[in-house]
């Protein structure tokens, strides 16, 4: 019994950290991206404009597959979908380092974000299916602890690259680290983790969310060009925000939602949300912040 306990939390150990290193790859994605701005302005030839979709070619996608993660998971098995996710980031790294032109990095870099975005809320779910119940608030503080992590790092960790060696290795940087976390979440994550496979996939709810997302981050994306009065800027607010409500009102009314909305009603995941969301509202404006 003892030896069982004992096996039991070290595969839970390897488990966190797993979703550690994972946290911390996505997270400094943006950062070490983010410090960089001016060299891929004089390596490519492009104003600071064109130059900042470096960043929200990866933010862009990230925030509209969020909410696609739970029926992901569901659907094909959390476990299943984890580790493709993360083989797909280490493709679309070594896309982004072997990139000939800005272009083809910024179609990588919507992939990689496309990618990360399934992956970002795993390390939440994943805790509250896989960890005991007692153990879960220290588990989720270690996961937002690494999301910090990731972000503080980031810029000095592009500094030293950029100092020492070229733009490529940024993103080659990233493939041990994700090969890392493959290996661990390999070993930790049990092969039922996550398996409810749901019969109907809900087309007009994933066009709902991503498109209403999408527009969303998109008019804010363009604000500084178009300017706050600017009518396209309201209309893309409006119809984004209005795709939100409508998923978000019908989802609580339907079989096989794509989010359970209900599950807020539970204090520590609402609160795990809030500070999620809060630290990916700060790392999507500390990009661009450093370049102005």
């Amino acid at each position: 019994m003892a030896d069982k306990v004992i096996k039991e939390e070290k595969k839970q150990q390897r488990f966190i950290m797993a979703l550690a290193v994972t946290s911390i790859v996505t997270m400094m994605n943006n950062t070490t991206v983010s410090v960089s701005l001016p060299s891929f302005m004089e390596i490519f030839a492009i104003d600071v404009r064109a130059a900042q979709w470096v960043i929200v070619g990866y933010m862009l996608p990230l925030g509209m597959c969020m909410p696609l993660s739970g029926y992901l998971g569901a659907r094909y098995g959390y476990r299943k979908v984890y580790l493709l996710m993360l083989i797909f980031m280490g493709i679309a790294s070594l896309g982004c380092a072997v990139a000939q032109s800005f272009y083809i990095l910024v179609a990588f870099r919507f992939l990689k974000g496309v990618f990360a975005g399934i992956i970002i809320p795993f390390t939440i779910s994943l805790i509250y299916y896989y960890i005991p119940k007692y153990k879960q608030v220290k588990y989720l503080g270690i996961s937002n602890m690494t999301n910090a992590l990731g972000v503080t790092i980031g810029p000095s960790m592009a500094g030293f690259i950029l100092q020492y060696g070229s733009w490529h290795a940024l993103f080659l940087f990233n493939i041990p680290l994700i090969m890392l976390a493959f290996w661990l979440s390999y070993r930790a994550l049990p092969k039922s983790a996550g398996n409810k496979a749901t019969k109907r996939t809900d087309i007009l709810g994933i066009g709902q969310i991503c498109f209403g997302t999408g527009l969303v981050l998109l008019a804010f994306t363009n604000l500084e060009i178009w300017g706050v009065k600017a009518a396209k800027f309201w209309l893309m607010i409006v119809i984004g925000l209005a795709l939100v409500a409508v998923f978000i009102y019908r989802q609580g009314r339907i079989a096989n939602p794509l989010l359970n909305f209900a599950v807020l009603k539970y204090r520590s995941f609402a609160v795990t949300v809030i500070v999620s969301a809060f630290m990916a509202t700060v790392l999507g404006i500390n990009g661009l912040l450093n370049n102005i």
